[in-house]
């Protein structure tokens, strides 16, 4: 059995019909795994639960009902697992907006991918920003009166 130009064609065809679009069930499906893979792996590397556990045994500090050491370490990594999967989760949810919204509304892929992902992640920040804003103008204006 050789493999000829034909099939090896023939193969990224298939691929690009299936991935191309962004709303098959394989690509949403490898898309979700992709993306909890690179949060913990982006986890793994960035937070390393023993040097913390460390750090906190050299300031004299602790975790109540967890002695310094070993025990720290192993508590903060379980800590850490879960927070990432709820976040890598709301991470694939967002990711994932447009391709429910195109496929349930019938609105257009590119125009659903507007409302999504990043879109969504920037008005979400942006939000937080202006609320963040506006209390600190609210507290100035309040001790304003004790500063002059």
């Amino acid at each position: 059995a050789s493999i000829t130009s034909g099939d090896i064609g023939t193969f990224f065809g298939d691929a690009a019909e299936t991935f191309g679009n962004g709303t098959s069930f394989i690509y949403n499906f490898c898309f979700l795994v992709m993306i909890y893979f690179f949060c913990y792996f982006w986890t793994s590397i960035i937070f390393n639960p023993k040097e913390i556990s460390d750090n906190l045994k050299e300031q004299g500090t602790f975790i109540p009902g967890y002695r310094p050491g070993r025990r720290t370490a192993d508590y903060l990594e379980r800590v850490m697992d879960r927070i990432t999967y709820v976040g890598a989760g709301f991470l694939a949810v967002v990711a994932v907006v447009p391709t429910v919204v195109s496929s349930l509304m019938g609105v257009d892929y590119q125009i659903a991918s507007f409302y999504g992902g990043t879109g969504l992640l920037i008005a979400v920040s942006v939000a937080f920003d202006l609320v963040q804003k506006i209390d600190s103008h609210l507290v100035m204006r309040n001790y304003r009166g004790l500063l002059e």
